[in-house]
């Protein structure tokens, strides 16, 4: 035995003529919305066996037995959902003022690493700057005060041969 999709597509509408038909399942058998959708159905072969085929899927599930738990394990389970309830507090919302508000202890990181930063800054700072020695600067001073006496002189010579010449 072949089995067929109960909705099998067709062609163009039927989609609609597939929700229409699960919304005809739900409304009673005498009322005329139905009847004149079953009417319809009655125009062509494939939609009426669609039809049939969803009634009698839908009477053979209602005319399943229900079950019924026996009464003791009924009544412990209703006992149990119905027994202590668990409250979960939602957070407060913060107020329109409050959202830049850190606790304290991210204050104290946020110091810790400006102090770091700042303390950083200032030896890349003192490393970048040249430094001479004491005995530097006398040895430094030496030289060019005999550079001066060195140009000075040359100056004289040079002035005194233009005078000259």
């Amino acid at each position: 035995m072949k089995i067929q999709p109960l909705f099998h597509p067709g062609g163009p509408g039927h989609e609609a003529d597939a929700l229409e038909m699960i919304r005809m399942l739900d409304i009673p058998d005498d009322a005329p919305a139905r009847r004149a959708f079953e009417a319809r159905c009655a125009e062509s072969d494939e939609r009426a066996a669609e039809w049939e085929g969803a009634v009698s899927a839908l009477s053979a599930g209602k005319s399943l037995r229900r079950f019924e738990p026996p009464a003791a394990i009924r009544n412990a389970v209703l006992e149990a959902a119905r027994g202590e309830r668990v409250v979960i507090p939602l957070p407060e919302a913060r107020k329109p003022g409050e959202a830049w508000r850190l606790p304290g202890w991210r204050w104290a990181w946020a110091a810790i690493f400006l102090v770091f930063l700042w303390g950083g800054f200032m030896e890349s700072q003192k490393q970048s700057e040249p430094t001479i020695e004491p005995g530097q600067l006398d040895a430094e001073l030496l030289t060019l005060d005999q550079e001066m006496d060195s140009l000075m002189t040359d100056l004289e010579f040079d002035l005194e041969s233009a005078l000259q010449g």
